[in-house]
């Protein structure tokens, strides 16, 4: 059984493989197929404090839910990823959804041709 950094190289490997060795990487779909690393990569700065400044944004929202007074994340995770049975797919979905939410300004500015350098 692989380990987290074992599958990464893994999938690793063959992205390279295919992109690099293959020239796979000039066609229409893997262009499609790579698009979110491109767009990330191009403003990975911004994408990183989106990412950090995002979650504690989040803690902010506060309101009341049958009678608690509670947080948007901890709602959002109780009524949206909670009812996903198991813990592993639950963390997935989480991840790749606060994923997708920290694409969407980076990607504003992909558009826009705004990257922002060090």
């Amino acid at each position: 059984m692989f380990s987290s950094l074992g599958w990464s190289l893994v999938l690793f490997a063959l992205a390279y493989s295919a992109t690099e060795q293959r020239g796979w990487g000039k066609s229409g779909w893997s262009k499609q197929l790579l698009w979110p690393w491109l767009v990330f990569g191009s403003n990975a700065i911004v994408a990183y404090m989106i990412s950090e400044l995002l979650g504690t944004a989040i803690e902010f929202f506060r309101f009341t839910s049958g009678g608690h007074r509670t947080d948007a994340l901890s709602y959002i995770y109780e009524h949206v990823f909670s009812p996903i049975g198991d813990p592993g797919w639950r963390a997935f979905a989480y991840s790749v959804s606060y994923t997708a939410l920290c694409l969407l300004p980076v990607w504003a500015l992909y558009r826009r041709k705004i990257f922002v350098k060090v």
